[in-house]
């Protein structure tokens, strides 16, 4: 049934709260077979990413998604993404890698990849450049 007009001037708000849109986002891009993955810790960061992920691919915000969360350790500071003639710290990061992509195939099937420390830390790391990430369960002390 359609809504009334005191439940649609109520929905806008709603949908404003970056909990509630991180909510949206994550139960539409649900994937059989994946493990879940707590994403509580970064939902609040969902909304910069996609924002960014808009801007870098000249995408609306509307036609984007999140299209993956994996929990990851990044094998180093530079979060799986170093850059040259840069020096990381050699620690162990857990984090998250992020994959915003479009809603549909028509946009020629650009997916960005975010890497994200568990602190809230985050960049785009371009396509080639990212180092694989250790399984969150290979380091025991996370």
């Amino acid at each position: 049934p359609p809504l009334d007009q005191k439940h649609s001037a109520v929905l806008p708000h709603v949908l404003r709260r970056p909990s509630v849109i991180a909510l949206l986002l994550l139960a539409a891009c649900g994937h059989a077979g994946t493990a879940a993955v707590n994403t509580a810790p970064i939902a609040p960061l969902f909304p910069a990413l996609l924002e960014d992920a808009a801007r870098r691919s000249a995408l609306p915000l509307s036609r984007l998604r999140v299209a993956s969360v994996q929990a990851v350790v990044w094998r180093d500071g530079a979060l799986g993404c170093p850059q040259p003639g840069r020096l990381y710290p050699q620690v162990l990061v857990p984090g998250y890698r992020v994959r915003i992509a479009p809603i549909d195939d028509a946009s020629g099937g650009v997916v960005l990849d975010y890497h994200v420390s568990d602190r809230g830390g985050w960049l785009h790391c371009p396509a080639g450049q990212a180092q694989p990430p250790l399984p969150r369960e290979a380091d025991p002390r996370i």
